[in-house]
């Protein structure tokens, strides 16, 4: 399996990954039947990258060729009429519930936690784990106390620092829509 990323300091797939990758699947596997690369954010593949890619979508040379992206609309056309569209959706909110009353650790709260996930099992189970409900609890009085300028902005910025920029803007997002 070989795994095509950004790099660390960029934030696009170039062309000479695209071309490290082709290399892999032309070679001949040893061990397994067949060779595997998993391109993701396939959308974060520059211009040149993506018609570089598209000989190995015309012809594959028989290994297994995986475009991961959220926003299929971003890929190039060219690449998107070549790759065959395999969708994932979220689970129902039954199915979500019985999954996290499955899990190893005792989740509480799960419909809530679901809620504010999204619907996303995986990010009820990171959020249940990371005491979410009683830091959203927090940044619920922070925001209150702001907008009422009762609250120090600076004190709750290191409040919501400590949830991580994501998990803030996430929630505060859903808070405002």
């Amino acid at each position: 399996v070989y795994t095509v990323f950004p790099e660390e300091d960029r934030s696009q797939i170039t062309v000479d990954q695209v071309r490290s990758l082709i290399g892999f699947l032309l070679l001949k596997p040893h061990a397994a039947s067949r060779r595997a690369v998993i391109v993701s954010p396939a959308e974060a593949m520059n211009i040149n990258a993506a018609n570089s890619l598209l000989k190995v979508l015309e012809e594959p040379p028989g290994g297994m060729l995986m475009l991961v992206s959220s926003t299929p609309a971003r890929l190039t056309p060219t690449v998107r009429s070549r790759s065959a569209k395999i969708e994932f959706r979220l689970p129902t909110a039954a199915q979500a519930s019985e999954w996290l009353s499955a899990a190893p650790r005792n989740v509480k709260e799960a419909p809530l936690l679901l809620r504010l996930a999204s619907g996303s099992p995986q990010r009820a189970l990171q959020y249940a784990d990371s005491g979410f409900i009683k830091l959203r609890g927090q940044l619920l009085v922070d925001l209150e106390g702001l907008l009422k300028g009762r609250a120090d902005p600076v004190a709750c910025a290191a409040r919501w620092k400590t949830a991580g920029a994501d998990t803030s803007l996430t929630w505060l997002y859903g808070v405002l829509a």
